[in-house]
Parts: C-alpha cells; sequence; structure tokens
C-alpha cells in the first residue's frame, strides 16, 4: 500500500482557487490523480482545452471550469450557486470573498 492509498478521494469533488498556473494548477492536479473530481476557479481561466483541464482529465477526472477573480473583496466564498451545488457544501480554508464566476464546461 502506497501513502496516496491513504489519502484517496474518489467520489470527492474539489474546488482549486487559482487552477490555472503554479500552486494551484499543481494541487488541481495532484487532487484529480488522488481521484476527486475538480472545480477550477481562475480570473483567466480558458473555456475549454486548458493546460490544467487536459492534466486533470488524463488522471481520468472530471473537470469543469469557471472563470472569476476570488480576490474581489465583495462577498463571503468564491462560488455560484452552481459551484455550491456541484460540492454540496460552502466550506472555505481561510478567508476568502465571493465574486461572480462563469460557468464553463
Amino acid at each position: 500500500m502506497s501513502v496516496l492509498d491513504l489519502f484517496r478521494l474518489d467520489g470527492k469533488t474539489a474546488l482549486v482557487t487559482g487552477a490555472k498556473r503554479g500552486i494551484g494548477k499543481a494541487m488541481a492536479v495532484a487532487l484529480a490523480q488522488a481521484g476527486a473530481d475538480v472545480i477550477g476557479v481562475s480570473a483567466t481561466l480558458e473555456e475549454h482545452g486548458s493546460a490544467v483541464e487536459r492534466e486533470v482529465r488524463e488522471a481520468g477526472r472530471q473537470f469543469t471550469a469557471y472563470a472569476g477573480d476570488c480576490c474581489q473583496q465583495r462577498r463571503d466564498c468564491p462560488g455560484d450557486e452552481g459551484v455550491g451545488q456541484r460540492v454540496g457544501r460552502k466550506g472555505c480554508a481561510g478567508k476568502c470573498y465571493r465574486a461572480r464566476l462563469r460557468r464553463y464546461g
């Protein structure tokens, strides 16, 4: 048994902010490799064909893209009703702010 077997995320959905590049992209791919479907959020995330989408799908997981700036100080937590319904709850790690998102995919 590998360490990854202890942290399987099969049947879970991960919401990853900043998913287009850097640490956010790396986390989206790692979560997919651990078995989670991924909802990626980034201010300039492409509707289809992004590098993060390709890598998540190569790991055999689903990817849904949302474009939105999660740093705008307007409300509570990133996501609209579609994200909330898909994830199942709106729990956030750390403090973040609600911004309008456009759903892709």
